[in-house]
This record gives C-alpha cells, structure tokens and sequence, in this order.
C-alpha cells in the first residue's frame, strides 16, 4: 500500500480484517439501505430527490436549521400522502403534536405572545 507508513499501514489491515468492524459496516451500510427503500416505498422519493428539497428549503422548511439527509423527516399529508417539505425531526414531531391542526398551532403562537408579556412570580 503506497503512501500508509507501516504503522497505518497495521493499523489499516486490522480493521480490514476484524471480523466486528465488518459486521458494524454491514449493519451500518444496512440501516441506510432500509432507510432508502422505506422513504421511496412510502413517498416515491429518491435520495437525490430528497437532498435537493433540502437544498432549496435551505435546510428545515420551518426553522432552517443545517439540516443531513439522513436525519431529515419527510413530511407529509395524513390525508392525501402528498409531500409537503422535508423538515428536522424536532420540527416533525411538533407538528405532528399539533395534529398538523393550524388552529391549535395558531392558538399555542397566541399562548407563546401572551406569556412572554406576563410574570407569575
């Protein structure tokens, strides 16, 4: 191997060869292509589909966070299945808390107002 001095060079052959580094890379390389398949079975989204959605909502579609393919959460309509954006799992599970119900997510803005301007202490 070119370039590896004799230490990285053992160091490389090591976890080539160990049989647990192989199984982790196996599951890992697994997980991803469950991930994959699920979103595309469920959404007929590719992956590259998927990153540029994130791309061109600059992240999160609610709070623009940087944002990896791999934690990003589809979101969808319950009631029609269509793709509404790809948002962070904080924000999915938010909206979802909500029911996806605009009018309890404008009265919980309203709530959020009105407490900020009022102490209790």
């Amino acid at each position: 191997m070119s370039g590896l001095t004799k230490k990285e060079e053992r160091l490389w052959l090591m976890i080539k060869t160990n049989p647990l580094m192989d199984k982790y890379n196996r599951n890992k390389s697994n997980a991803r292509r469950r991930l994959v398949s699920a979103r595309f079975a469920r959404y007929k989204l590719e992956n590259w589909e998927v990153a540029d959605m994130i791309v061109r909502q600059n992240g999160c579609a609610i709070c623009h966070c940087g944002l990896v393919e791999k934690d990003a959460d589809v979101d969808h309509n319950h009631a029609t299945g269509e793709v509404r954006g790809i948002l962070c799992k904080p924000c999915n599970k938010g909206l979802g808390n909500f029911k996806d119900d605009p009018v309890r997510l404008k009265a919980a803005i309203a709530y959020l107002g009105a407490a900020s301007s009022r102490t209790f202490c």
